[in-house]
C-alpha cells in the first residue's frame, strides 16, 4: 500500500494566485502550480481506508422494494469483504493483471463491486453502456467493442434483457450473469496471494477502458490509468475543499460507462467517505419521477447532474417540499458535460436563495473521457454561467489559434498515455510538444473586473461556415438559443453550413409545452403543427433574433422535429450529450424543410 496517502488529510483550496500565464510562439498556457497530492497506487485503497476508518458507514445503496427502508446498502466494511472475496473468485479463475473485465450493465451495488475487485488485483474494468447491448438488430458497435477488447470475463446486469449480447461474448471468457453470478463467483482466497496480486498493481496500470460514444465509427478505448483517477480526486478536493469536510452524500443517475459517473460521482464519493445512492431514474418523462423521489429521500449534500438533467427537474422544484431536499443540506450543485443555459442557472439559484437564504454555489469542470475526468473547474461563487474555472493542480492547457477561435491543448498527470490497441489514433491524438488535442476551444479571460477564468466555446469539428464566410460558432450559439427558447425546447442542432443563413432543428420540452396547449399528449407529433406552440416559438425567435441581428447568430429557420433523439443513431448519449454532426446526418428532410432546393417548395415545419 501507498504510505504517503491519507484519506483524511485537508486540502488547501487553490487560489487564482497559483495561475501561471505565459505566451509562448502565438499560444497561451496556463498552470497550475499547485503541486497534486500524491494519489493512491491503487485506487481501491480508497476502500480499505474507509473500512478501518468508518466501517459502519454506508457506502453504497439502491431501491429495493422488498426493503423496509426501500434501500439495499452496503456500508464501507462490508463492501471490503464483498470485494475481497469477489477478487479471490476472479483471481481463482484466472483474471488478474491485465485481464479485462467487460460489464453490460446499468449502475448497481453489485457493478460497483465488480469494479473495485477487478481493480484491486489490476484487472482492467471496461464498463460497457447497456444501450449498446439494446434494440440493435445486428449489434455492429458491440462486436466492434469485443473485437478491440477482447475480454477475459463479460458481466451481464440482466440476463434475458441482454440475452443476445452475452451470445456475443467471446467463447473463452468467463461469463458472470447478473447478481446470483457474481455471488456464485466470490471465494476466498490465501490473504498472501491476495496481497501479493494487490501489490503487483501500479499507479501507471490502466484501471479502466471507458468507450467514447462512436457516433462517427468503432468506439475507441480510452486509457484510464489509476494514477489518472488517484490525481483527480486530489485536484478536486484543492479545488473544492469541502468535498472533505464532511463525506458527500449523494444520488445520482450519471451511467458509470461515462467519465462523469464512472469517474466523478462513484471515485468522489470513494476518496472521501461519503455515501452514494444510486438514482433508478432519469431525466427522462418516465425516469423524472423516480430521481424526485429520490432526491426527496435522500437530501443529498452534493448533487451532480447534465444540463438535460437539472432541465427535467426544475418543473418539480416548484413543489415545496423537493425544493427544500434539495437545498436544504446541500453544499453545492455541479453540472458537467455540456454549458448550463443561463436561464436554468438563474432559476436554480433563486430556488436555493428562497430555501436556504444564499445562493447556491454552481460548479462545474471541464474535461473529456480521456482526463478521467476534469481538467479544469470553477472555484466558489461565479456569476457567470458560461465559466469553466482555471487548470486542476498540475495541469497546462495550451491554447493555440485556430482561426478566429483557440484550440485547449492540455497536459498532465491525469491525460491518458493513449488508446487502446491503437497506435496510431495515439500518435494523432497529441501535438509535437505531447499536449493531446481536445478538440475543443476555449477563450480565456484576465481583466480587472472579474476574476480570471476559462471559457467554453465548443467544439471545434462543429462548428461551420455559411456562403458569406462568417464562422458560427455552434456551443455556445446553442446555448443562448436554448435559454432564449426556455422552457419550450429539450434541445436543439444548427444548421446552414454552406447557406445563406442558420437553421434550427428544435426538439420540443413536454413539460414546457404544457403551459402552452395544458391537453399536450408524449406524442408530439400534434404539437409540433399547433399554431399556439409555432406562434409561440416564432414569438421567442424573433425577440432573439432582435437582439442578436448578425448572419452568425440570427436564426431564420426554425424546424419542431417530434422525433426524440436517438441513442441507437448516435445522437444522443445516454448521459444527454447531443451529437451536432450525427443529427444533421441522419436529419436529410429537416434540412431539406429549412432550406429547399431552387427547384423545390418549401416544406416542414420551418418557419
Amino acid at each position: 500500500m501507498n504510505s504517503e496517502f491519507n484519506p483524511n488529510r485537508r486540502e488547501t483550496s487553490f487560489s487564482p494566485a497559483d495561475l501561471h500565464i505565459e505566451q509562448r510562439g502565438g499560444s497561451l498556457y496556463l498552470y497550475n502550480r499547485t503541486s497534486p497530492l500524491p494519489p493512491p497506487v491503487n485506487v481501491a485503497e480508497w476502500l480499505d481506508a474507509g473500512a478501518a476508518s468508518h466501517p459502519d458507514r454506508l457506502f453504497l445503496a439502491e431501491r429495493d422494494a422488498a426493503s423496509p427502508s426501500g434501500w439495499s446498502s452496503l456500508t464501507y466494511a462490508g463492501a471490503a469483504r464483498k470485494v475481497d472475496r469477489l477478487a479471490g473468485g476472479l483471481a481463482r479463475n484466472g483474471i488478474g493483471k491485465g485481464a479485462r473485465v467487460a460489464a453490460l450493465a446499468r449502475n448497481s451495488v453489485a457493478l460497483g463491486i465488480l469494479q473495485l475487485a477487478a481493480l484491486s488485483i489490476g484487472a482492467i474494468f471496461v464498463p460497457v453502456s447497456p444501450a449498446y447491448a439494446q434494440g440493435r438488430r445486428d449489434y455492429e458497435l458491440l462486436r466492434s467493442i469485443f473485437a478491440l477488447i477482447e475480454p477475459q470475463a463479460v458481466y451481464v446486469g440482466n440476463a434475458d434483457e441482454l440475452a443476445l449480447a452475452l451470445a456475443l461474448t467471446p467463447p473463452s471468457a468467463l461469463r458472470i450473469v447478473a447478481d446470483k453470478g457474481l455471488a456464485a463467483l466470490e471465494s476466498e482466497i490465501e490473504p498472501d496471494r491476495l496481497y501479493d496480486l494487490r501489490a503487483a498493481v501500479t499507479s501507471s496500470d490502466p484501471a479502466k477502458i471507458l468507450l467514447t460514444s462512436g457516433s462517427t465509427g468503432a468506439p475507441k478505448g480510452v486509457i484510464n490509468t489509476h494514477g489518472m483517477i488517484g490525481i483527480n480526486q486530489g485536484a478536486f478536493a484543492a479545488m473544492w475543499p469541502y468535498l472533505r469536510a464532511r463525506p458527500p452524500v449523494m444520488t445520482c443517475w450519471l451511467p458509470w460507462s461515462h467519465t462523469m459517473g464512472g469517474n466523478f460521482s462513484f471515485f468522489t464519493i470513494l476518496a472521501n467517505g461519503g455515501s452514494l445512492y444510486i438514482d433508478d431514474g432519469a431525466p427522462t418523462a418516465d425516469g423524472i419521477a423516480r430521481t424526485v423521489r429520490n432526491i426527496t429521500e435522500v437530501q443529498p449534500t452534493l448533487y451532480a447532474n447534465v444540463p438535460r438533467g437539472f432541465d427535467a427537474l426544475l418543473p418539480h422544484l416548484k413543489d415545496s417540499a423537493v425544493a427544500a431536499a434539495l437545498f436544504q443540506r446541500l453544499d453545492a450543485l455541479v453540472f458537467s458535460g455540456a454549458p448550463l443555459p443561463r436561464a436554468i442557472w438563474t432559476k436554480l439559484k433563486a430556488l436555493s436563495l428562497r430555501v436556504t437564504g444564499r445562493p447556491i454555489d454552481i460548479l462545474t469542470s471541464w474535461g473529456t473521457t480521456e482526463t478521467a475526468p476534469a481538467l479544469t473547474a470553477t472555484i466558489g461563487e461565479t456569476d457567470d454561467s458560461a465559466s469553466i474555472g482555471l487548470p486542476m493542480p498540475g495541469v497546462t492547457v495550451k491554447l493555440v489559434p485556430d482561426g478566429d477561435l483557440f484550440e485547449a491543448r492540455v497536459k498532465g498527470p491525469n491525460v491518458m498515455p493513449g488508446y487502446f490497441r491503437a497506435a496510431e489514433l495515439s500518435r494523432e491524438a497529441f501535438d509535437d510538444d505531447g499536449f493531446y488535442r481536445t478538440g475543443d476551444a476555449l477563450r480565456f479571460v484576465n481583466d480587472a473586473n472579474a476574476p480570471p477564468s476559462l471559457f467554453f466555446n465548443g467544439r471545434i469539428a462543429e462548428n461551420f461556415k455559411l456562403t458569406t464566410g462568417t464562422w458560427v460558432h455552434v456551443g455556445q450559439l446553442r446555448v443562448a438559443i436554448l435559454s432564449a427558447l426556455a422552457p419550450l425546447l429539450q434541445d436543439c442542432v444548427l444548421a446552414g453550413e454552406g447557406r445563406d443563413e442558420i437553421g434550427l432543428i428544435a426538439f420540443p420540452n413536454i413539460a414546457g409545452l404544457r403551459a402552452i396547449i395544458p391537453d399536450v399528449a408524449d406524442n408530439l407529433d400534434d404539437a409540433v403543427i399547433d399554431h399556439r406552440v409555432i406562434d409561440a416559438v416564432n414569438a421567442r425567435i424573433a425577440a432573439y433574433n432582435e437582439r442578436n441581428p448578425s448572419s452568425s447568430h440570427a436564426v431564420r429557420q426554425v424546424y419542431l422535429d417530434p422525433r426524440p433523439l436517438s441513442v441507437e443513431r448516435g445522437e444522443i448519449t445516454d448521459k444527454g450529450y447531443v451529437n451536432q454532426r450525427a443529427v444533421l446526418r441522419n436529419r436529410a428532410d429537416a434540412i431539406e424543410a429549412m432550406f429547399p432546393r431552387p427547384d423545390q417548395p418549401a416544406a416542414g415545419r420551418s418557419r
